[in-house]
């Protein structure tokens, strides 16, 4: 499992070019939380931080900074860092997630 203090260094990340850390994510227990998206888009003039919960796109959440992005209330009336220990990531960058999270900490 991937520490929230790790989650938050990959999330501080930054690059000369464009890029996106994407992550696939599911929450523990919850039917309605099973294939969900979050990440961090940045090109040459934005830093967007989102959220994709349900295939279909009806909850997707955008966010222009990281504190607005993991304190916001969409889990349950919680957020991220409430309800970390229930967060399983499935994939970072379509990659092991383990494996992935080295590119990004070190």
């Amino acid at each position: 499992m991937i520490s929230f203090s790790n989650f938050t260094k990959m999330f501080s990340y930054n690059s000369d070019s464009d890029f996106c850390i994407e992550i696939e994510f599911k929450v523990i227990g919850s039917d309605e939380f099973v294939s969900c998206f979050m990440g961090k888009t940045c090109n040459q003039n934005n830093v967007e931080y989102w959220y994709g919960l349900t295939p279909d796109g009806n909850n997707a959440y955008e966010y222009d900074d990281f504190e607005g992005f993991v304190t916001a209330h969409l889990f349950f009336e919680k957020n991220l860092s409430e309800i970390w220990d229930k967060i399983e990531i499935l994939s970072i960058d379509g990659c092991d997630p383990e494996e992935r999270i080295s590119f990004y900490v070190s």
